[in-house]
């Protein structure tokens, strides 16, 4: 309907202008070196307004799309599923970014085998998605750390299931969601970063 097409528009409007943009000048300080030498604790701030900027930014756009699609009759599926109360890496990627996660799963990961052709040919195949997925968003050693980064703790979840034959750890649920997103904020950290030296 148009009031719902009219919602989506305006929620991504606001994340992208009263949040994204906001935040933005601060990250880029910080990350350009225009907020002179920062501490430790001002650099997970740094991170967490990254975070915060790139998923409204992400998430306004897809939102302002759907909203855009309806007005003219179409319905396209959700983009982001609240991918910040994940409670592990796999689950963070299936609520991150959907519809480009979808297709590297669909074009890369299953072409070259998925998970069909054991276990070690699908921690190979799941590290090589992850790799050109990073190097998909720029030709830079940043990008790739940050499809490493996400690739090892895809790799570690995946070994523990096959070790502990699907059972839980049985870490309470915001210890697991604690670890999974300070994967995902060390991994931002990467993705924002100029270079590696900025970046470390």
């Amino acid at each position: 309907s148009r009031w719902a097409g009219l919602v989506f528009c305006a929620r991504g409007f606001f994340k992208k202008c009263v949040i994204a943009d906001q935040v933005a000048p601060a990250v880029n300080a910080a990350f350009g070196g225009g907020a002179g030498d920062l501490g430790g604790p001002a650099w997970w701030i740094a991170s967490i307004l990254f975070a915060a900027q790139i998923y409204a930014d992400f998430s306004g756009y897809s939102d302002i799309a759907k909203g855009l699609a309806r007005w003219m009759g179409y319905r396209f599926p959700d983009n982001f599923r609240t991918p910040y109360l994940s409670s592990s890496p796999k689950e963070f990627w299936s609520r991150w970014h959907i519809s480009l996660s979808t297709w590297f799963r669909d074009y890369l990961y299953v072409p070259l085998g998925g998970s069909r052709r054991g276990h070690v040919r699908t921690l190979l195949n799941l590290t090589l998605t992850m790799l050109i997925s990073g190097l998909w968003h720029g030709a830079n050693w940043t990008f790739l750390a940050w499809g490493a980064w996400h690739a090892a703790f895809l790799l570690l979840q995946r070994v523990l299931a096959i070790v502990r034959h699907d059972k839980p750890l049985g870490f309470p649920a915001w210890m697991r969601w604690a670890g999974t997103m300070l994967v995902v904020l060390v991994g931002w950290v990467f993705f924002r970063a100029a270079n590696m030296t900025e970046a470390l």
